[in-house]
């Protein structure tokens, strides 16, 4: 009985085994991205010589000068030896400086054509895909290096060549010269004051998604209200937050010049009875998601109010333009309103 419970084992073992080819050689990596698509191929789990090359020319970039053999190769998952060797190799074609290890014109060229792609495709995930935003910037990293010259090109042309990236980040032109990041970070500031979020982190995905889940994102505006040693207190539309300072080091802030309308909330949370109209859809919201809340009505000027709230309060029913719509918590918090008595109010008071 024992042997012929080992042989069904091996049985069950070898279909699993045949079904994984299978699936592989159907064009389906572990995260069931298609490997057909151009724009969607997995990457192998040890980078190629020419990944790691262009890895350290965006660390350069970065870092100009820094160098450390032992953290780079544990941050690459490879030896000291090969990050030497990769160095040398840097400095055989001439992209680093041997003087001080800071990159060469072409050097700077590269590591922006890099990063052009990096945050193109991450625009093309948040734009053309449902993918989670956390997602995005692991999969980009690997796509920088696969996309072609006029792949990049056609898919900056395919997204209307944005200027930015879903983070905030610039991206550049084709032949622009080099920029330097000045904005500050959220736990820099301590004067009180309106701030709009210019840029976020997402180097660390799980802080990221901490801050994505919270509701922030680029150009959300922000009111510095107070700090205490381990936390930033803030106001973003009608909530107050007490940001841990590890987060507050993740957005790159810049002064708002005109401040938001008052009364501005999240529509989900507009309490039942109050009227409002919608401000807009927050620049959180992307691709067909936001395509989609568009369609459904819920544009600038739009008058909406709650209709109906479910017994576990998600979804929630809404009435806009004469029709219901229910939708999750998760979506309502992507669209801005202005309750209608504080959009009275803020008229009476800019007619005074």
């Amino acid at each position: 009985m024992t042997v012929i419970g080992i042989l069904f084992a091996l049985f069950i073992l070898l279909l699993f085994y045949v079904w994984v080819r299978r699936m592989r050689h159907a064009g389906y990596s572990g995260s069931h991205i298609p490997i057909q698509s151009p724009f969607l191929r997995p990457r192998l789990r040890v980078s190629t010589a020419k990944e790691l090359e262009e890895d350290l020319l965006k660390y350069f970039y970065s870092h100009p000068g820094a160098f450390d053999a032992t953290a780079l190769a544990e941050r690459y998952f490879v030896s000291p030896e090969r990050i030497q060797e990769v160095v040398d190799t840097l400095l055989v074609k001439k992209l680093l400086s041997r003087d001080d290890l800071q990159l060469t014109p072409p050097g700077v060229s590269a590591a922006e054509a890099l990063l052009r792609r990096h945050r193109l495709y991450e625009s093309y995930l948040s734009e053309r895909t449902g993918l989670p935003p956390s997602e995005w910037h692991d999969i980009a990293e690997r796509m920088e290096h696969r996309l072609s010259e006029q792949q990049t090109e056609q898919l900056a042309r395919r997204l209307g060549y944005p200027s930015h990236d879903p983070h905030g980040d610039p991206i550049l032109p084709k032949t622009a010269p080099t920029a330097s990041q000045a904005q500050p970070r959220l736990a820099e500031i301590h004067t009180p004051g309106w701030y709009e979020v210019v840029q976020m982190e997402d180097k660390q995905k799980t802080l990221f998604e901490t801050l994505d889940r919270l509701g922030f994102y680029p150009s959300c505006p922000l009111r510095w209200v107070g700090e205490l040693p381990s936390s930033v207190t803030l106001f973003c539309d009608g909530e107050v937050f007490s940001l841990p300072r590890l987060l507050a080091e993740q957005l790159y802030v810049t002064p708002l010049q005109t401040p938001p309308p008052d009364g501005v909330v999240r529509l989900s949370a507009l309490p039942v009875g109050v009227e409002a109209q919608v401000l807009d859809i927050a620049a959180s919201c992307h691709g067909a998601n936001r395509r989609r809340l568009l369609d459904l009505g819920f544009v600038p000027g739009s008058a909406v109010s709650v209709d109906l709230e479910s017994p576990l309060g998600n979804p929630t029913a809404y009435l806009i333009r004469g029709t219901t719509i229910a939708l999750r918590s998760d979506q309502a918090r992507h669209i801005r309103v202005i309750p209608t008595l504080a959009h009275n109010n803020s008229h009476t008071h800019a007619t005074r």
